[in-house]
């Protein structure tokens, strides 16, 4: 299919309109002067993935620090063959957070959604429901002098992710060291990357060199056909204000790199942890095979364990996708001798800039450039919340993920209030708190001085979530975040949506290590984000036993490679604030622990264990029936 240019340029984002008037604009003045900026922008139009139209931007872009940006740059786009002059000014949104969007004066509006933190804006444009857009924004301060080579000087570890001719059996990706002396030499780099689904190889470049003059080049030199080369040419290179962080690309293609400067003593992925900012694009080709590959980009946030898990967020948009949908998940990762870290097979990962910014290189047919940065550390006085502390109860996701109507949601942050008490009555004032929600009264189970637990009500309008609290203090900031569909997380034993979920056998018992669910076997997990239900109920009552009340989203469920048969989904009866979700253990599911996933039409989630053991003697349909459970049989344990 063949794309109009003014359909290109038509970057719609379904949930935008309107936000301008309800999101938390506090942050704005963290993006305030002259950024540079690269953008490329992908337009995938055949079921193999190859690349119908590509367009890069690159240059500057001013922001007045109240809502203003203007951008002073040049285009290349596939469709045009040549260099362009691109200018334009529009408004931008940013939370305390450092989370908003940046609007764009494209035909019917459009916004690039990302976040900001210590002088580096990253994003993408996930809303793209008339046209299959994949795009990485990505836009670092200027220094108030124009840099000059001596400001690029160490070693910067760099990823780089390039199509060179739009054909995704010969897109690519890179990670190398570049070792500057200030002076415009660069050391012998060696990358190692891959071409399309094919096996690690390596590239030697002999005397790299770069120039600096504010904004500069990348001479790598050569040229990079279909099956040889990972990194050629003279790339746009871009620097920030101290020097840390590295970024560009062609300005005749749309490739993307990035790079952190590495400190003396920096510190090992074990040292490193709290919450990071992310972005970025993949192209997944280990299904190329097969016919198809899909195109990957997304912004979102991670909380890194330096224990080795990630509990993360991306908000993702696909080609095979007709929307944007929030995937969550944990994983673990392993430490390398040279201290970078692979998530399972598929990226690899070094910190840099003491471990405040981190770069991602896809691998093994999964090709990709991904950037996170540390959030910034946030404080305030009187009644506050953490800008970055809004999350999901069950999962604790990073706040990124938003809402949904009915959620189980914790809050964290200072002075919230006096004492420590939990009601299972959930009323709307506890211990003298009270949490609104676009101004109405929530339900709240749990205060303590730092913690708030509470629920979304049901009638939360489905764009923006604003939410407050008051108490004998005085009245806190206010934090925004999306309102979803669903955003599906399960309650975990312990809590905090780490390691199993909480689910019980048809007899009550809970599913352990030592007592497994069994193929065949029907379980009962319990959960929160599972969006609006039918017949509806005033949020913080207990779900009713007759009729129950289902849940209305769309629901898949797969554990193993297998879809599990799903035989209730709803609120749990006679609990209050709490979903519950039964399905039948497949047969021929694989013994050890298996994470659930669970999609939604606007998510999937892949984070909480299930142990499953060996199948065991046949039993009857009617000891595999369970019943939705009551608060008698489940206790209130695994909500907090």
């Amino acid at each position: 299919m063949r794309l109009s240019w003014r359909s290109f340029l038509i970057l719609l984002v379904s949930s935008v309109p309107g936000l301008a008037q309800n999101w938390d604009t506090s942050g704005n003045s963290m993006l305030n002067g002259t950024y540079y900026m690269r953008e490329v922008t992908y337009i995938v139009a055949f079921d193999n993935g190859d690349l119908s139209r590509a367009r890069s931007v690159s240059g500057t872009i001013t922001f007045d620090g109240v809502g203003n940006y203007t951008i002073t740059a040049q285009s290349f786009d596939s469709a045009v063959g040549v260099i362009q002059n691109y200018t334009v000014t529009q408004t931008y949104a940013i939370s305390a957070s450092g989370f908003g969007f940046l609007n764009r004066p494209d035909a019917q509006g459009g916004a690039v959604l990302g976040l900001v933190s210590n002088g580096i804006f990253i994003g993408s444009s996930t809303e793209s429901p008339n046209i299959a857009v994949n795009s990485m924004f990505v836009a670092a301060k200027a220094a108030a002098t124009p840099a000059t080579v001596a400001n690029v000087t160490g070693t910067y570890w760099v990823s780089h992710m390039t199509y060179p001719s739009g054909a995704v059996a010969f897109a690519r990706d890179a990670q190398y060291s570049l070792v500057a002396d200030g002076a415009g030499n660069i050391a012998t780099m060696t990358a190692k990357g891959f071409i399309g689904n094919s096996g690690e190889i390596t590239q030697t470049v002999t005397a790299p060199r770069y120039t600096m003059n504010g904004s500069g080049t990348l001479t790598i030199g050569g040229t990079l056909t279909a099956s040889t080369g990972l990194i050629a040419g003279t790339p746009l290179l871009y620097v920030s204000e101290d020097g840390n962080f590295i970024f560009g690309g062609s300005a005749t293609g749309w490739d993307m790199f990035a790079g952190v400067r590495l400190q003396p003593n920096e510190p090992a992925p074990s040292q490193v942890g709290g919450t990071y900012y992310q972005a970025g694009i993949d192209q997944d080709l280990t299904t190329l095979g097969s016919g198809f590959s899909t195109t990957y980009s997304y912004y979102g946030a991670l909380t890194h364990f330096g224990s080795g898990l990630h509990l993360a967020h991306q908000r993702v948009y696909e080609f095979f996708s007709s929307t944007a949908y929030d995937y969550t998940y944990q994983d673990t990762f392993a430490v390398n001798s040279d201290n970078t870290f692979d998530d399972g097979i598929l990226y690899r990962y070094k910190t840099g800039a003491n471990g405040t910014i981190r770069i991602g290189q896809g691998r093994l047919g999964y090709l990709g450039v991904n950037v996170a940065l540390k959030a910034p550390n946030f404080s305030g006085s009187g009644v506050y919340i953490n800008p970055t502390g809004l999350v999901n109860a069950a999962s604790s996701m990073p706040f990124t993920i938003g809402v949904s109507k009915g959620m189980f949601a914790t809050i964290y942050g200072t002075g919230l209030a006096s004492t420590t008490v939990a009601s299972g009555l959930f009323p709307t004032t506890l211990a003298g708190v009270t949490v609104l929600v676009n101004s109405k009264a929530a339900p709240i189970y749990f205060v303590s001085p730092g913690q708030i637990s509470f629920l979304i009500p049901y009638s939360t309008p489905s764009d923006v979530a604003t939410v407050q609290v008051i108490n004998g203090i005085g009245v806190s900031n206010a934090v925004s975040a999306f309102v979803n569909q669903t955003t599906p997380g399960f309650f975990t034993l312990p809590p905090g949506g780490v390691g199993y979920a909480a689910a019980l056998h048809p007899d009550y018992s809970v599913i352990t290590p030592t007592s497994p669910a069994r193929p065949g076997e029907t379980v009962a997990l319990f959960m929160t984000g599972l969006g609006s239900v039918s017949p509806t109920i005033t949020e913080g009552m207990p779900g009713p036993v007759n009729p129950l009340s289902l849940a209305t989203a769309p629901l898949v469920v797969s554990i193993g490679g297998r879809q599990a048969t799903i035989v209730y989904q709803g609120l749990a009866p006679q609990l209050s604030g709490m979903y519950q979700l039964n399905f039948t253990i497949p047969a021929g599911t694989p013994a050890g622990d298996l994470a659930v996933n669970i999609s939604g039409p606007d998510s999937y989630n892949s984070q909480a264990l299930l142990p499953i053991g060996a199948p065991s003697d046949p039993v009857s349909d009617a000891a595999q029936t369970i019943a939705p459970l009551t608060e008698q049989q489940i206790g209130r344990r695994w909500t907090r």
